[in-house]
């Protein structure tokens, strides 16, 4: 049985595309996912300076 050497570079072509589609979104998640941490620790950060404030405030 003899593979014709078209379907071997077809079938590469197409896991090489499966793969990098595959790790582009992948790495647009992990981005997204990073930009809601930032955002809620900076929420978490100004919560903080208020209550850092009002402390010092009453002294």
């Amino acid at each position: 049985m003899k593979i014709d050497l078209k379907y071997i570079i077809v079938f590469i072509t197409t896991s090489l595309f499966a793969i990098l589609t595959w790790s582009l979104i992948t790495l647009m998640d992990v981005k997204s996912n990073v930009d809601t941490i930032k955002g809620e620790l900076t929420g978490v950060e100004k919560n903080i300076n208020r209550i850092y404030g009002y402390v010092n405030s009453k002294k």
